[in-house]
């Protein structure tokens, strides 16, 4: 088991308590100034970090279904980001051709109580309208094509008759038939996705609402090689050649996805202890996009949606879909595969002096916790993508005119990867958490036990108390009572 991550400090400066119950309690600080992703302080997700366009929806959805602003904001750039996906990229520094392609993966990690799904569900409206209406359109342009393809049927007959007779006969020719424009999927083999990402290059949103099914599949027999697709599709920007027996040969020119999706922690934790003991591939690192919820405060709520909110937040969705980064000033050379916006010589500083201060802490942590390191070294890519897609949604707003990155936006984008980098601590921590909730139900249910007149069985005792049922009592008592004929008869 991993230990909990340690900053010596000579100042003993520790987070609060509140923080115990994910292990954060033991982090100190070197130095208050380290940088301005510290996580000394428990962080919350500041939703007016993102572009105003959009920030009214993520508080109008999170206080409308009484479920966490994080979720509605982790769902809301997850759709950004794959509207964007490998349209446009970001450039950090002022002279290299390293370019991030901005298509995240988002998670929404809480137990079913809390309200995962309401909130997915409402973030994906602009994708599913855009692509109904393209559905649609498709549709029309079928019809024409098929009445072409009737012409051209009948003209290749007489043009193979003319063939046979030996007159002279010129062959027939038809365009391709129309590919549908796609920008959502929930549930197909990747066979399948590969030959819809053919005529989509630009990218997909894979959304899964229960997201260990999707993740299951990767360990069916015959379907080993399913992990390293989506793995790669992480990147963006990178081709891929798909050949099956049957099949035969497909070329992707770009395979680019994005994911949201949600998941319960105790499922989680599993993928979690593989990462931890060795046995990952870096497929948790790449859910950069995490909250870890295990309640909310309830409040009884019945208004009106904000649907100028709403409105706003599907029409920056849809432009930005619509529209040619070229003409809104990305810079794109022969050589270059996506045009791309680089930062000022200001954001550029600013980014600079946060990564090496990341790389710091990469090297400090990578021994006693090798797999958060690794998710921290994923954030210069979180970073970039952050930054262009506020950049991006203000820019295709005309709220700004800017050919380069102003400094404000990479700021923005550090103080919200200091949010991640507490969840991501929080999500290396999972299993010794799971462990913890165990021992906590299993002292609640020793202590009711004590108040009950015995034997009593298993579903008469869970159902005075909260949250338990028959079999954790079964299973947590194990050792602690003696039964017989299913009735707890003695405590030992």
């Amino acid at each position: 088991m991993m230990k909990a991550v340690s900053f010596e400090s000579l100042e003993g400066d520790t987070v609060g308590d509140d923080a115990n119950e994910w292990g954060l309690g033991s982090i100190k600080v070197v130095d208050k100034k380290i940088d301005s992703t510290s996580i000394a302080e428990k962080q919350t997700f500041d939703h007016t970090l993102l572009p105003d366009i959009v920030s009214p929806f993520i508080k109008d959805i999170a206080q409308g279904m009484n479920a966490p602003v994080s979720f509605a904001g982790i769902g809301v750039l997850t759709v950004i980001s794959s509207a964007i996906g490998a349209r446009l990229g970001i450039r950090l520094k002022l002279k290299d051709d390293w370019t991030i392609t901005p298509n995240l993966w988002g998670i929404f990690i809480a137990p079913p109580s809390i309200k995962k799904s309401p909130i997915f569900n409402e973030v994906l409206i602009p994708l599913k309208r855009a692509e109904y209406k393209r559905r649609e359109e498709h549709k029309e342009n079928a019809k024409e094509y098929n009445k072409e393809k009737g012409v051209y049927d009948i003209k290749v007959k007489k043009h193979i008759k003319e063939i046979a007779e030996g007159t002279e006969s010129t062959p027939p020719q038809i365009g391709r038939a129309p590919a549908q424009t796609r920008y959502i999927i929930n549930d197909a083999t990747v066979e399948k996705v590969g030959d819809i990402m053919v005529a989509n290059p630009k990218g997909l949103l894979v959304a899964v609402d229960e997201l260990s099914g999707f993740i299951k599949t990767f360990d069916r027999a015959g379907r080993e090689g399913d992990r390293s697709f989506w793995l790669t599709a992480f990147s963006g920007d990178t081709d891929m050649s798909v050949d099956r027996i049957q099949r035969g040969s497909t070329y992707i020119p770009n395979l680019c996805a994005s994911i949201l999706g949600t998941i319960q922690p105790d499922i989680l934790s599993k993928l979690v202890d593989d990462s931890i003991n060795g046995g990952g591939d870096g497929l948790i690192q790449r859910f950069q996009l995490l909250a870890i919820e295990d309640h909310i405060k309830y409040e009884a709520v019945d208004r009106y949606p904000n649907v100028i909110a709403r409105d706003a937040y599907c029409d920056i969705v849809t432009q930005i879909l619509n529209t040619d980064p070229i003409s809104r000033g990305a810079i794109q050379a022969n050589r270059d595969k996506i045009p791309y916006f680089r930062v000022s010589t200001e954001a550029n500083k600013i980014y600079r002096e946060w990564d090496e201060k990341n790389h710091k802490k990469i090297a400090h942590t990578e021994k006693e916790n090798a797999p958060y390191a690794s998710h921290l070294g994923k954030f210069g890519s979180l970073l970039g993508s952050l930054t262009l897609i506020f950049f991006y949604v203000d820019r295709v707003s005309n709220k700004i005119s800017d050919d380069e990155i102003p400094k404000k936006y990479v700021e923005n984008a550090i103080k919200l990867c200091a949010f991640f980098e507490q969840e991501a601590l929080k999500l290396y921590d999972l299993p010794k958490a799971k462990d913890r909730r165990s021992e906590q139900l299993r002292d609640r249910i020793l202590t009711r036990l004590h108040k009950e007149d015995l034997p009593i069985t298993y579903g008469q005792l869970s159902g005075n108390i909260s949250g338990a049922k028959s079999e954790d009592c079964k299973k947590l008592l194990k050792g602690h009572v003696k039964e017989e004929d299913g009735r707890i008869v003695k405590i030992l």
